[in-house]
């Protein structure tokens, strides 16, 4: 069975259509055939209610996701359901592309950043707070930590954003600790689902380390390059 359906899709018979969820952002394919009055007809029949692809499609010219698509306050349940319905016909009919979400990590290293870390360490040198053998611990475990994973200039700058986090949060050595694992994903080759998939992570804590961590990390969107392979084909 996986043998024949590898085999469709790889001919473009057929395609993968991943778990739908509220997060999945999906925009026109630049590939889709609009001119198809078959398409058209079936996709009146499918959908009464709905009658007018185009109108569906156009709701999608800019990156919208299922959630909007499928908004409660707009929409009541019934319709809501064939809104999903919608969605999936439009997918098995090459008419949309999901867009996935990737990181970058982007440590800039200027000497501006440098010496500024260089007058944050005194300030905390001088503070009470981190001359404490546990603040100070942390400082240490975390410089290691990073240094096996950033060059020196590297490490210094990212502990000069988040000095002050090592003093006030207890649990930042943590964050620091899975920001460390996830850096080899974090070169705009693995998107998220991909991610949580090999690393067996929920969504909420691969946000709270985005989100955490912004300041050295850039987030974009773009269609999978497998998928992409698929549908040109």
């Amino acid at each position: 069975v996986f043998r024949l359906v590898g085999h469709l899709v790889y001919w473009g018979k057929a395609t993968i259509i991943y778990p739908l969820c509220e997060t999945n952002v999906y925009r026109i394919s630049p590939t889709a055939v609009l001119d198809s009055s078959d398409l058209h007809e079936n996709f009146a029949q499918n959908f009464p209610n709905n009658p007018c692809l185009f109108s569906s499609l156009s709701e999608f010219s800019a990156p919208t996701s299922l959630a909007d698509f499928t908004n409660p306050l707009t929409f009541d349940p019934q319709e809501q359901a064939e809104r999903v319905r919608i969605v999936v016909w439009l997918l098995k009919n090459f008419m949309l592309i999901q867009l996935r979400t990737y990181v970058y990590l982007s440590i800039d290293k200027s000497p501006s950043d440098l010496s500024s870390f260089l007058i944050s360490r005194k300030e905390y040198d001088s503070n009470e707070n981190f001359q404490s053998m546990s603040v100070h611990d942390d400082y240490k475990l975390i410089r290691n930590l990073l240094s096996k994973h950033l060059n020196t200039s590297e490490t210094d700058h990212f502990l000069n954003l988040y000095a002050r986090q090592i003093g006030e949060n207890r649990s930042f050595y943590d964050d620091v600790r899975l920001f460390c694992k996830l850096i080899k994903y974090f070169n705009g080759q693995h998107h998220l689902e991909d991610i949580m998939f090999r690393e067996n992570l929920r969504r909420h804590e691969l946000m709270r380390i985005l989100t955490e961590f912004n300041a050295v990390l850039i987030t974009c969107s773009y269609e999978d390059e497998l998928s992409a392979i698929f549908i040109e084909q």
